[in-house]
């Protein structure tokens, strides 16, 4: 099932408020009023001092990388996180203010970012092996699950130099060798 980007807009844009004032209603009949917008600006002022504690050693974290030349994808991935953080916490709500303090966990952004990437990486492998995309039915094909790895596998192809060809010529395709 595809859903479309307007229509998660439209559910963030009024449905994101709606459940923020009955979470506010919530909260101020349990500890009342004047505590529960105490604690809004608590949780806001709070997250955002952490973020910018986190914010400043991440960016130091990625000076230091980018000076020894390493790859710095996670780092900015957990960088846009810590960001979303930042929004969410900033942002007046009990909901978002839950969301931003989940992820100020460095540990829970890594895991977040490591299980979105892996995703995508799974995602090109079946598109790569099939041809097929998300909107075919092919993309989610349970063989791909059941295929043996390592030794004896068809998923290494071992090949001599000269076997590989460049270009649009099929010759050397399907163990045909010209």
């Amino acid at each position: 099932m595809r859903t479309s980007v307007g229509l998660v807009l439209i559910l963030l844009l009024v449905g994101l408020p709606l459940a923020e004032l009955y979470a506010f209603g919530l909260a101020g009949q349990a500890i009342g009023l004047g505590w529960t917008v105490l604690l809004t600006i608590a949780t806001a002022v709070i997250g955002v001092s952490i973020v910018r504690l986190q914010g400043r050693d991440l960016v130091l974290r990625i000076r230091a990388a980018a000076e020894r030349g390493e790859p710095l994808i996670g780092d900015v991935l957990e960088g846009l996180l810590l960001a979303l953080s930042g929004v969410c916490l900033f942002l007046p709500g009990l909901l978002t203010d839950a969301v931003g303090f989940v992820l100020l966990i460095p540990g829970l952004r890594r895991l977040m970012i490591a299980w979105g990437v892996g995703s995508m990486v799974n995602a090109m492998i079946v598109r790569t092996e099939t041809g097929a995309g998300p909107d075919d039915p092919r993309f989610h094909n349970p063989r791909f699950d059941e295929r043996p790895h390592g030794h004896g596998s068809d998923d290494i192809i071992d090949l001599e130099p000269d076997a590989v060809r460049y270009g649009d010529d099929d010759s050397g395709r399907n163990g045909d060798r010209a």
